[in-house]
């Protein structure tokens, strides 16, 4: 077994240490730009690099999200994220007196996560050397592993802490200097310094934008390929067998994290070499497809490769998620799944009879609760499970219709869609169709409900009102 590791990040020895010790290989590529494609599927990866291949079964990407830090009206400052930050220290206090070193979060945006852990554990060090300190931000973050560890030992060690609703900063380009003009609402706080260090907000920069692209991930609306905080995501990503290392994790300061997150993953490969490739996924209708590629550009995991020795699309059946996107937009029809769950249209409708769809990640979670109420209760109500929204098409709800009097579909709110735009798609389709049904004078037959898994209560209740009301 190979693992790929691709990126520079100060954890890339800790990792390849770790996985030493459990036996396992590991290649190391630092510069993402040698990468030129990254093909294939889990335990069967290609990456296409400047002078050669290198075979893999699994990709742990490491490069950090990295933006250039604030300009502000043609000064710049210095990056939050650099490794040494007493050279310019040293400059620019050659008049021997200690002048503030600030920190400044949420100025071009909301600042990530990383940016916070980042600032207050530097503070803290410059703080502890009788510097006067600042870190100006507009929000407070003090969710996640020790970070109000991190705010008590900077306070403890003389750090300021202001947090603006409105702040000004002018420049003087002969001296260099920043002028930080500052209200919280109650009072203004004025502070002259050279020194300013700062994030590029929510921005990836160029070579996380590269690599992200090369490696064929589909980010969020933010540009991200995992949540910024470790324990959202612990290094998922879109493409079945490529890891993420987050950026929180990147900065070192969390190694117990980082641990459990590198167990997390050695658990992901252990699980997956003990599968085959008999799982849920779409099959692709050769003599129906004609490579128009709208599939292979939607689909949010990378299944999907054109086949130029025969000009078809190809499906990897082990990167495949079964979500259901690409059936739902391929206008050929060519795609199917090998586990299909719509219904065949053989009756019209005779009693008051009603079906709950729900995608597994959302309705899937909550309704396990009170499911066995529903079935034992209820014996005209239906139930099933989808992998994704995704699956839900216009006219899978419409065969739905000819069975059913009412149809709720249960799916996972706005961005939190495991598969990006599934739920979206559904909703579109649902919708779709309901406009059609309403413009013919007939009541709607489909219900959307976007439920989070963490919303047991709510889930519940929309099902009894769809069971209960006529």
């Amino acid at each position: 077994m190979n693992i790929l590791l691709l990126g520079q990040s100060k954890v890339n020895k800790l990792i390849t240490d770790y996985f030493y010790n459990k036996n396992i290989n590991i290649t190391g590529i630092s510069d993402i730009y040698e990468l030129q494609k990254l093909n294939g599927e889990i335990n069967n990866f290609t990456a296409q690099m400047k002078e050669n291949d290198i075979r893999s079964n699994y990709v742990i990407f490491t490069e950090p999200p990295f933006a250039e830090p604030a300009e502000i009206n043609g000064l710049k400052t210095f990056s939050l994220y650099q490794e040494n930050k007493t050279a310019e220290i040293s400059e620019k206090s050659s008049s021997g007196s200690l002048q503030p070193i600030v920190f400044l979060l949420d100025y071009i945006g909301e600042s990530p996560f990383i940016a916070t852990i980042q600032a207050l554990y530097d503070a803290a060090i410059f703080a502890r050397k009788k510097y006067p300190v600042y870190i100006f931000s507009r929000f407070i973050r003090t969710s996640g592993l020790r970070v109000e560890d991190l705010y008590r030992e900077a306070r403890e060690a003389g750090v300021n802490f202001i947090k603006y609703e409105k702040i000004c900063i002018t420049v003087d380009l002969i001296n260099e200097e920043f002028n930080i003009d500052t209200f919280d609402g109650v009072i203004n706080s004025v502070i002259k310094t050279t020194i300013i260090y700062s994030d590029g907000g929510w921005d990836v920069g160029k070579r996380f934008s590269y690599a992200i692209k090369i490696l064929n991930l589909t980010p969020n609306n933010l540009g991200y390929i995992t949540e910024d905080n470790f324990f959202l995501t612990p290094a998922l990503t879109s493409r079945h067998g490529v890891f993420h290392i987050t950026r929180d994790l990147s900065s070192g300061h969390f190694p117990q994290q980082l641990n459990d997150t590198l167990d997390y993953i050695f658990l992901q490969i252990n699980t997956e070499t003990k599968k085959n490739s008999s799982n849920d996924h779409v099959e692709i209708n050769e003599k129906k497809c004609v490579l128009c590629n709208n599939c292979y550009r939607t689909c949010p995991h990378a299944a999907l490769e054109p086949d130029l020795l025969i000009n078809k699309m190809k499906n990897l059946n082990n990167a495949c998620r079964n979500c259901g996107i690409c059936i739902n937009i391929c206008p050929a029809k060519a795609i199917t799944s090998n586990n299909d769950t719509t219904v065949t249209a053989n009756c019209n409708v005779t009693n008051d009879k009603r079906i709950i769809l729900y995608c597994k990640n959302s309705g899937g979670i909550g309704i396990k609760d009170f499911i066995f109420d529903i079935n034992s209760s209820c014996k005209d109500i239906e139930m099933t499970e989808l992998p994704c929204g995704g699956q839900i098409t216009s006219e899978s709800i419409l065969k739905y219709l000819n069975k059913h009097t009412k149809i709720l579909c249960i799916l996972c709110p706005d961005d939190a869609c495991h598969h990006f735009t599934g739920n979206k798609r559904a909703c579109a389709a649902v919708n779709r169709l309901n406009n059609m049904i309403t413009s013919t004078g007939l009541s709607n037959g489909a219900i959307i409900k976007q439920i989070s898994p963490g919303m047991p209560n709510i889930l519940q209740e929309e099902v009894s009102v769809f069971i209960n009301n006529p």
